[in-house]
């Protein structure tokens, strides 16, 4: 007995060795998370996204946030990538990318009707110019894969030419100078208009699609004498062959000054779209219509149209650019 317990008060005592400590702070996590992502580590960088979820600072929290919900989306954990986007949504409502975001992820969970929503709040949030188009393409898409909508808009503001008129008090002619009394020149005044829109499509096939649409545009002011109000119809067909579509229509528009009608126009338009790569789209336009001028006659004729637009995808940084 004692001589164990000789052995072991002689016995020298081995020294502790610690490992040594790293401290990172949340820029260094968010560049590992993000290095491991890309090596092909998802499990390492999902760690390091949750564990900055209770960080004190709502940037670090949101940017990871959105990070893993990226990930989780990936990976299909669909709606518990949703609930990681409505955080940063709740925390930070001018997040854009991650309102997109969530937009995309609730179309395919199949609500399209949120993903709108998600998408009219973007917009409301002055994005700058090349997120803007991606939101309007975006809703564009979603738009058309709806087969009856409409929108309804209410709007107040002033208007510095509510007539049409000319600001000068001087008509110069050959025949000499006249004048123009107040009644003929520039007015302004406070306007409330009126934007209204539906539409319908009916598909016959899964080429072809039938779509009508109607529009109205009413001004209102003070003196009815200044109203203007603007009806317009579309109905037509929409071919689509793979990824290319084409569309005819037949339209008609009225617009209606005071009490008076002003303008009538019948008219056809076409318009048709091609991918021409990966990365780039081209559009092209075309109308021709009669338009009658009930004020002057002499102003009446046919109204021939034409456009093309080339949207270019130039890196996935930049976006998109219209040409």
């Amino acid at each position: 007995m004692l001589a164990v317990v000789a052995g072991a008060s002689l016995a020298s005592p081995q020294p502790t060795v610690s490992a040594p400590t790293v401290q990172l702070g949340p820029a260094d996590m968010l560049r590992l998370a993000d290095k491991a992502k890309r090596e092909g580590k998802p499990e390492l960088s999902e760690t390091l996204y949750r564990a900055m979820l209770a960080d004190r600072h709502v940037e670090v929290r949101s940017e990871a946030a959105f990070q893993l919900a990226l990930l989780l989306v990936s990976k299909g954990e669909k709606r518990e990538a949703a609930r990681l986007l409505r955080l940063v949504l709740d925390e930070q409502p001018e997040a854009l990318n991650a309102r997109i975001a969530m937009a995309q992820l609730l179309v395919s969970l199949g609500d399209e009707r949120s993903a709108r929503r998600e998408l009219r709040a973007a917009q409301a949030g002055r994005p700058p110019l090349a997120l803007a188009r991606q939101i309007d393409r975006f809703s564009a898409i979603l738009l058309d894969r709806r087969r009856l909508g409409g929108e309804v808009a209410f709007t107040i503001a002033p208007d510095s030419n509510i007539n049409r008129a000319t600001a000068s008090d001087r008509l110069n002619t050959v025949l000499g100078d006249f004048t123009i009394d107040e009644g003929g020149r520039v007015r302004s005044g406070i306007g409330a208009t009126i934007d209204a829109s539906a539409f319908v499509r009916q598909p016959l096939t899964d080429q072809l699609l039938i779509i009508g649409q109607v529009a109205a545009r009413a001004t209102r002011y003070r003196k009815s004498e200044f109203n203007r109000t603007l009806l317009q119809g579309r109905i037509g067909a929409q071919f689509r062959v793979g990824s290319r579509r084409l569309s005819l229509a037949l339209t008609q528009q009225r617009q209606i000054f005071g009490a008076k009608m002003g303008l009538t126009s019948v008219g056809i338009e076409a318009d048709a779209s091609s991918p021409l790569s990966r990365t780039a789209q081209l559009r092209l336009s075309a109308g021709a219509a009669r338009v009658t001028n009930h004020y002057n006659f002499f102003e009446s004729g046919t109204a021939l149209a034409a456009s093309g637009a080339l949207d270019l995808a130039l890196s996935p940084q930049i976006g998109r650019a219209h040409v």
